[in-house]
């Protein structure tokens, strides 16, 4: 299964899960929001490649991919990006003026 390969025993820190195993302690990573819904990091594998996007987990999941110049929705099969409490803590640096921000992470 696509999720075994995240998969660590008793990793702290951030990993992509299926929307239906984020644990209570598995925040979900808020990157922002889109029409006024919270939108967060998700990856799935479409068109031979696994492919990052931007995903919703209200009021259904749902994450949407960028690929050829549109965007392919998707319903299932689909990871969520989580920061759980004490783990990865992640920081979403948001672009300035529509350019992107040199970060490592």
């Amino acid at each position: 299964m696509f999720d075994d390969l995240n998969f660590v025993a008793g990793c702290k820190g951030y990993r992509f899960r299926f929307p239906e195993l984020i644990p209570a302690n598995g925040s979900p990573f808020q990157a922002g929001t889109d029409g006024g819904r919270s939108v967060y990091p998700c990856s799935a594998y479409a068109e031979g490649s696994i492919i990052p996007g931007k995903g919703i987990l209200s009021p259904s999941p749902a994450c949407w991919l960028p690929y050829g110049g549109r965007e392919i929705g998707m319903s299932s099969g689909f990871e969520i990006l989580t920061n759980p409490a004490g783990g990865g803590n992640l920081e979403w640096i948001p672009r300035v003026a529509g350019n992107i921000t040199r970060v490592i992470v």
